[in-house]
């Protein structure tokens, strides 16, 4: 399963309050976001066998000193990648292992690239905890803690997060959320008043074209598509009768490729919904519609 979230601060699981939603420093959507008190949890996590996390980070250049931009994970204290200029007016990569007290000290510097992205990854594999920042490892360390609170922290001017990935299987670091031009073609789904749609039956559904062509044009047809899904707010079952949504693509001749299901909340709130695909890609989805259909 996959949390896909191309940087919108509204989809963050927890603290939504202190996180600013920004339009710059992500050149593959126009959208960012920045935390405004440190030792933030934005995503409490729970995993059985292996958890990967992505995230990208645009730096901005600074002559102030004493700035931080760190992810990590935060239970009691803090572990995990860290960019800082508290000694200089240079951007400084690595890793703070076991306090929080982050701005005193960098280790096992990385790359750090001021005015572009920067990618960090973080994986967990239930005995080892490893952080890579532009595809260097600068730590890893033993870890068999399942419940993960994913800390974010960047103070406006410092950096902008975007492009946050959460999945149980192997992400990437190239991979980037981009967001995909669509417009409604069909819906079976009933329209209620506040624009969303509800389901009563099995087999309902909500179907988009797809403007892949855009997309096309700007990274090319060959780009491997890693996963498909959609932001929904309100998203949930209020009973045990349907539970669940399923998501596909559709030829024009009307042949369905399905790309997999996710069960949907029991309460009001939000959904992300992220589905991996099989050797999809972006010219395998001109020409198609992308639906979602209830069960």
């Amino acid at each position: 399963m996959r949390y896909m979230n191309p940087g919108y601060a509204s989809w963050l699981e927890r603290n939504t309050s202190l996180a600013v939603q920004e339009k710059t420093g992500n050149p593959y959507a126009d959208a960012s976001f920045y935390i405004t008190k440190e030792k933030t949890c934005v995503y409490r996590l729970t995993f059985s066998k292996e958890l990967y996390i992505k995230a990208s980070l645009w730096l901005y250049r600074t002559s102030q000193t004493y700035t931080n931009c760190y992810i990590g994970a935060g239970t009691g204290y803090f572990t995990g990648a860290v960019f800082s200029n508290n000694d200089s007016n240079t951007w400084k990569a690595g890793y703070a292992d076991g306090a929080w007290n982050i701005s005193c000290y960098v280790n096992k510097e990385a790359m750090a690239k001021a005015n572009a992205l920067n990618e960090v990854l973080l994986h967990f594999d239930g005995k080892t905890y490893e952080a890579i920042i532009n595809g260097t490892s600068v730590l890893k360390t033993g870890w068999t803690n399942k419940t993960i609170d994913l800390v974010i922290y960047s103070d406006d001017g410092k950096g902008h997060w975007s492009n946050l990935i959460i999945s149980d299987e192997p992400i990437d670091i190239r991979e980037h959320v981009i967001e995909l031009p669509v417009t409604l073609a069909d819906a079976t789904m009933a329209e209620q008043e506040d624009g969303g749609y509800s389901a009563s039956k099995a087999g309902q559904v909500l179907q988009y074209d797809l403007d892949a062509e855009a997309l096309i044009k700007k990274y090319g047809g060959d780009t491997l598509v890693t996963g498909i899904g959609f932001q929904a707010e309100k998203a949930y079952t209020n009973g045990d009768l349907l539970t669940k949504l399923e998501e596909y693509l559709q030829a024009e001749d009307g042949t369905e490729q399905n790309i997999g299901s996710i069960a949907l909340p029991t309460a009001g709130g939000q959904a992300v919904l992220g589905l991996p695909t099989e050797e999809i890609t972006l010219a395998d989805m001109a020409g198609k519609k992308l639906g979602y259909r209830s069960s």
